[in-house]
Formats: C-alpha cells, sequence, structure tokens
C-alpha cells in the first residue's frame, strides 16, 4: 500500500476525530465559558478538601474541592485545578471566587470571566487538535513508507 493510498484512508477519520474533537470542545468548554462570562454571576465558595490527581502531563499535583450554597438553597459542589490551587495557594477553609449561571447555579466554574475570549480559545483549540491529528497523519505516512520498504527488501 502506498504512502498516498495511507492518507487517503486516513483524510476521513482524522476530519471525524476534528470534528468531534471541535463539537465537543465547544459544547463542554468554551461555549459554557462564554456563557459563564455574559450571564454569570460571582459568588465566593468555601475550599473543603485538597485532593491529589495525576495529570497526564504534569504528574501529581493538589486540586481544591470547594463548595457553594446557591440563591435557591441548593449546595453546589466542583473542583479547582491544580494552577488555580497552585496560584492561590489554596486549603480547606479557604475562599474561593466561583462564577454560576443564574438559571443554571450546577453550571459553574472557578474564577471570573470578564477578559475571556471565545475567539482566542476556539483558535488555541483549533490549532491543539489540528496540530495532533497533522502528527497522526505524519505518523501514518512514515508507517507506510517503513511497510512499503519493508515489502520492497523481502522482494525475491
Amino acid at each position: 500500500m502506498g504512502p498516498r493510498r495511507v492518507v487517503r484512508n486516513w483524510a476521513l477519520p482524522a476530519l471525524v476525530v476534528l470534528v468531534a474533537s471541535l463539537a465537543w470542545v465547544l459544547r463542554d468548554g468554551l461555549l459554557v465559558k462564554h456563557q459563564l462570562k455574559r450571564h454569570g454571576v460571582g459568588i465566593e465558595a468555601t475550599v473543603t478538601a485538597l485532593v491529589e490527581v495525576n495529570p497526564v502531563k504534569s504528574g501529581p499535583c493538589l486540586t481544591a474541592v470547594y463548595r457553594f450554597t446557591d440563591p435557591h438553597g441548593s449546595e453546589q459542589t466542583g473542583k479547582a485545578g491544580c494552577r488555580h490551587t497552585d496560584e492561590q495557594g489554596l486549603a480547606p477553609g479557604s475562599r474561593l471566587r466561583v462564577t454560576y449561571l443564574p438559571d443554571d447555579p450546577a453550571t459553574h466554574r472557578p474564577g471570573a470571566f470578564h477578559g475571556y475570549s471565545l475567539w482566542r480559545e476556539l483558535l488555541i483549540t483549533l490549532a491543539v487538535v489540528s496540530s495532533g491529528l497533522l502528527l497522526l497523519l505524519l505518523a501514518a505516512l512514515a508507517l507506510a513508507r517503513l511497510i512499503s520498504r519493508s515489502d520492497r527488501s523481502h522482494e525475491p
């Protein structure tokens, strides 16, 4: 199988992965942050615990578990990422600014979102996902060349 055929065979799955990744990031990340910027209400939450997590990239770190009571009297809980925990020196009992949606208090994130830029984050996400797919495609091309060379070396 030639390198061009491998690239053609990988093009459609790569495009599907790109579109699915972008849809997931848009729905679960970017649009929620955009809504928090436009409609979010800030509240002080209390850090209840620090939990060790093991992100693949950076290794073990501590994430802060927080809670707050929304205006409807329901208790909401969440986690602040390792970066928030480190930068703010969070510990059990400390206060953390959280932004939530008044119509849906279960949708909340640590921090304030006044300077958040949907377009900037979308472009960064697109660049990261596209780079990953390009690397995957290049790996497939390199593998196809290796297989092609191996097949030629075994010919009588």
